[in-house]
């Protein structure tokens, strides 16, 4: 021997691989799991999604619902999707949601004045001017 310990090596049997038997497929269907297939799209990537912030704006729940509508129909702020975020009103916090087919507006306990809009090819700037009316 030349002085170094020399090492055995243990075969433990997690560091063998092992096949699944069917015990093993019958957990696995057992844990809640589905299995499902999904294509990725593939597109342009100056037609991706976007989203544009908007903190503090200062305008107030009445006049959000009132102007957001015109972001989905307004060709100059881009194809706006969706627009949700958060306001105060004189009662408390709202949680706004806005699609092209409505606004929902609904009391929260705690929110953080904020405003994101969705979409493809957004111009915020003009979403901005849209929204201030």
């Amino acid at each position: 021997m030349d002085g170094r310990s020399e090492k055995t090596h243990e075969s433990k049997q997690h560091d063998q691989p092992r096949s699944c038997g069917s015990e093993d497929f019958a957990a696995i269907d057992r844990c809640g799991c589905r299995q499902a297939s999904c294509e990725k799209l593939h597109f342009d990537e100056h037609r991706a999604f976007g989203s544009a912030y908007f903190l503090e704006l200062g305008l107030s729940c009445q006049q959000l619902e009132q102007n957001i509508p015109a972001l989905f129909t307004d060709p100059a702020c881009g194809h706006v999707l969706r627009a949700k975020g958060f306001v105060q009103d004189e009662n408390g916090w709202v949680e706004l949601n806005a699609t092209a087919d409505g606004l929902t507006a609904n009391a929260i306990p705690k929110g953080q004045e904020v405003l994101i809009v969705i979409g493809e090819g957004l111009e915020q700037e003009r979403i901005e001017v849209r929204l201030k009316g």
